[in-house]
């Protein structure tokens, strides 16, 4: 993720670009409890995913990640709570998954062993 001045802040009702087919459009000032998502448990490790998958998601600023995580949970809203512990068990396995292979979780890999993380699974 990027901090300080690096970091890019998204106004209410910008389109933001994730890749060629990706946007998110922020809706709002997302000042929602982070707490409340489902992947907050495993944020870290999602939004490890999330950058490795789509680069220029390490661009977004916490609103940004915020307001992503909440379009998952809408996304997921209508899902059985089973297919919901089922997901997040899913990105904790994958999170330490790695250690089989690298000795290292995939926090712990460099961002070119994430992405041969990834392709390999």
């Amino acid at each position: 993720m990027v901090h300080g001045s690096d970091a890019l802040a998204y106004s209410p009702g910008e389109i933001v670009r994730l890749g060629r087919t990706a946007a998110v459009t922020v809706t709002r000032d997302v000042a929602a409890p982070a707490a409340a998502s489902l992947f907050a448990p495993v944020r870290d490790t999602f939004r490890l995913f999330a950058a490795t998958i789509v680069p220029e998601a390490s661009r977004l600023d916490e609103n940004g990640w915020r307001e992503l995580e909440r379009i998952v949970d809408v996304g997921l809203a209508d899902r059985s709570e089973s297919l919901k512990r089922q997901l997040v068990l899913l990105v904790r396995l994958l999170g330490v998954l790695p250690l089989v292979r690298y000795g290292k979780t995939f926090a712990g890999l460099s961002a070119e062993q994430r992405v041969r993380f990834l392709s390999a699974i």
